[in-house]
């Protein structure tokens, strides 16, 4: 049987507890008020001198680094009104729609933002609704939705922004967008050697632009590559711009993600469908009576798409990405040499040097 000691020792240990946890300022939160306290409504905006005019929308992505979570919010770039279309923050209903923000958790985000023009492909819904998937924000990319490229690359744009602090002094972001790939330039020559034709009309392909670009790395696939198809309208001075009785000069523009060419193809001579940098044109001629005639050339630009500068190989000595500059010129040194019936080339196959398309 326990004493009336050792009860009375326990009841003044339990008035003790009870009045040091009575003397405990103990701050109680209602769920609103904690929700108020760790979260903020994010804004953004953006330095637009890129682009005129502007597009009719941007997507921001917002991936939080720890706990996972990814939030989408759609911005009219000129206006700021948006929508969120994805958003791990339930109480994203109480912001009226459209909105000037986005409710935000305080932590650690990596930000990115760009446009989904038209005729371009991205992995972008796969990679909010997938917060935990093993794929990261280095794997979000866009690109030609398939192989047969008959147009430029659909102007868009976009920004990357690493490791932002969001709390409730760091809420607004002005994204700095550039344009996704580059705006290419190929300048080439044609001389006729013979005055009985007259070229009627050019089609012809570029290999190796690569399928797709990596917003936040830079890096392309350079492993699977497309090419571009043209015919003579897609020369800026089509067939008028003629140097002299004998020589006419063409320049061909476009955008595409970039341009890519391998040392395979510069030690084997590589023109083959499947090798990149290649240049293939289908001319039409005319004789003096009427007759057409279709003319087949080739020529591998490695040296001259090298020269260039699109592409850099990347530090892991592996993939390639994107250099800085935006407007690589391609200057093809060798010009295509025209007779009559046939195309005239050197006797031994060489890189950058026109040959006779035998596919």
């Amino acid at each position: 049987m326990m004493s009336i000691i050792n009860i009375n020792r326990i009841m003044g240990y339990a008035a003790a507890l009870v009045c040091l946890t009575a003397c405990t300022d103990v701050e109680l939160f209602e769920e609103d008020n904690y929700k108020e306290l760790h979260r903020t409504v994010m804004t953004v905006d953006y330095d637009g001198a890129i682009w005129s005019p502007a597009p009719d929308s941007m997507y921001v992505f917002a991936s939080r680094i720890t706990l996972p979570t990814r939030t989408c919010y759609r911005v009219n770039p000129s206006s700021l009104n948006g929508n969120v279309i994805h958003g791990d923050v339930a109480e994203q209903d109480e912001i009226e729609s459209p909105s000037r923000g986005f409710y935000l958790r305080h932590s650690q985000y990596h930000f990115m933002s760009f446009n989904i023009a038209n005729g371009v492909e991205s992995n972008y819904k796969d990679f909010i609704q997938n917060p935990n998937k093993d794929e990261d924000i280095r794997k979000l990319y866009v690109g030609y939705p398939s192989s047969e490229i008959k147009s430029p690359f659909p102007t868009s744009y976009y920004a990357v922004e690493k490791f932002y602090e969001v709390d409730e002094d760091n809420h607004h972001l002005t994204f700095s967008p550039r344009k996704v790939g580059q705006d290419i330039t190929i300048n080439l020559s044609m001389v006729k050697a013979s005055p009985d034709f007259t070229v009627k009309s050019i089609e012809g392909s570029l290999s190796g632009i690569p399928s797709k670009l990596y917003l936040t790395t830079r890096y392309v696939d350079a492993k699977n590559c497309y090419s571009m198809n043209f015919d003579s309208g897609k020369f800026s001075a089509g067939l008028a711009q003629q140097e002299s009785v004998d020589t006419c000069r063409f320049t061909l523009k476009f955008n595409a993600i970039a341009l890519h060419v391998t040392e395979e193809q510069y030690h084997n001579y590589d023109v083959s469908p499947n090798a990149p940098g290649v240049l293939r044109l289908n001319v039409t001629t005319v004789d003096n009576v009427g007759n057409e005639r279709v003319m087949k050339a080739v020529i591998g630009l490695y040296c001259s798409i090298t020269e260039a500068n699109s592409l850099k190989l990347a530090d892991n000595d592996a993939d390639y990405k994107l250099t800085d500059n935006q407007t690589p010129v391609v200057n093809v040194v060798t010009p295509l040499v025209l007779d009559s019936d046939e195309i005239i080339v050197e006797n031994k196959p060489n890189v950058d040097i026109w040959q006779r398309d035998e596919n």
